[in-house]
């Protein structure tokens, strides 16, 4: 009975201690809140020329922290130096991506006696291509790199999806064209598929890439026919 008494004790006691070191730590001064975590950024193209290109901000928001703090700066996680201000020019800070990639950024705060903390978020920056060539009859390469901006980690995957129409505009007696994709990297040919359009007809191709690394090219080829093609090609870059 004496070893069941001990064997109880000792438990509730080192729990006691425990509960009073947590109540004894102080308080934080830094409270960030992020409008968002995801970014998408967005190209398009036409006839191989960029046409448009729209890059994703996220805000970091200070204004929670404690007003003691001197300055607040934001570390991107992308290699660049960190954005920093003086808490007199306001409590926002707003970091603008132009490259996918999964970052960790670091917001951090000095307060008046010279301590400085920090505080972490990760930041998903996705991408989306958009490729469109009008009645073409020698489709160019679409070219794209699945290297993010920090290097490191790669993207899950890309998704692509590829539709090409042949396109009915005057002669109702047009001819079908067949057609082949190859999707290439660094090692030569990743994916291929073919198919054959009738005229006044389209044709789609949708497939995936897991774990892509560095630059991958789309190239379309007509293998058969005289029509000319209209080409919209749609990647996602896509971090999990």
């Amino acid at each position: 009975m004496v070893n069941w008494k001990l064997t109880l004790i000792v438990p509730i006691l080192f729990l006691s201690g425990c509960v009073g070191n947590i109540q004894d730590q102080p308080e934080s001064n830094l409270n960030v809140n992020l409008d968002s975590n995801y970014g998408l950024i967005e190209t398009s193209y036409e006839d191989g020329e960029i046409t448009s290109a729209s890059y994703p901000a996220i805000t970091f928001d200070f204004s929670n922290s404690s007003s003691s703090a001197n300055f607040f700066w934001v570390w991107p996680g992308d290699g660049r130096t960190p954005t920093i201000h003086e808490s007199t020019t306001g409590n926002v800070i707003e970091i603008e991506y132009q490259n996918h990639g999964l970052y960790n950024a670091t917001a951090s705060i000095v307060n008046e006696d010279g301590t400085q903390e920090n505080q972490t978020f990760q930041i998903q920056i996705d991408q989306r291509i958009e490729w469109y060539e009008n009645n073409t009859g020698n489709p160019q390469a679409l070219t794209f790199d699945t290297t993010p901006g920090n290097l490191w980690p790669p993207p899950s995957h890309f998704f692509l999806n590829s539709t090409i129409e042949n396109p009915s505009i005057i002669d109702p007696d047009g001819r079908e064209v067949t057609v082949s994709w190859h999707i290439e990297n660094h090692e030569g040919i990743c994916q291929a598929n073919n198919g054959e359009i009738e005229n006044g007809e389209s044709l789609e191709w949708r497939t995936i890439h897991f774990a892509p690394e560095g630059n991958h090219e789309i190239r379309l080829t007509i293998e058969d026919g005289q029509d000319r093609i209209n080409v919209q090609h749609i990647v996602e870059i896509i971090y999990e």
